[in-house]
């Protein structure tokens, strides 16, 4: 271990090959697998069990930006587009990480509120071939 100090503000989103900006207070970003098992199973009525690798590497990644974001315009012009585009996760700081896919979608329109705080919009986002890795510090 380096020693050195996880900073949030050297976690990056790049989405379509632009940074994303302009992060709500919470997690900045949260990728989660859509099937979360790795081995499925089954088993036969004698008690015989088959078990199979399940091999689907959809993730969505969720995030959540201050309502005055510049991001919030170009994710909803790409949510209209008819084409798939490239995300990529970068984390510079403590716990090295690179991650990311392409032909992701918007999966899902973000709700708007308007209440006692800032408002904020939480975007989701469908990567269908997510790949990532942990690099060495």
């Amino acid at each position: 271990m380096s020693g050195e100090l996880y900073d949030p503000k050297k976690v990056q989103l790049i989405v379509n090959g632009l940074a994303i900006t302009g992060f709500a207070d919470g997690d900045k970003i949260k990728i989660e697998p859509v099937t979360k098992e790795d081995i499925k199973s089954v088993v036969g009525v004698d008690g015989d069990v088959s078990m199979a690798k399940v091999n689907d590497d959809r993730h969505t990644v969720t995030f959540t930006l201050k309502e005055e974001s510049p991001s919030n315009k170009m994710l909803d012009a790409l949510r209209k587009l008819p084409t798939g585009f490239a995300v990529m996760i970068k984390n510079n700081s403590a716990g090295k990480y690179i991650g990311g896919g392409t032909g992701s979608r918007v999966s899902e329109k973000p709700g708007v509120t308007f209440g006692a705080e800032a408002p904020k919009r939480e975007w989701k986002i469908l990567v269908p071939n997510y790949s990532g890795q942990a690099l060495p510090e």
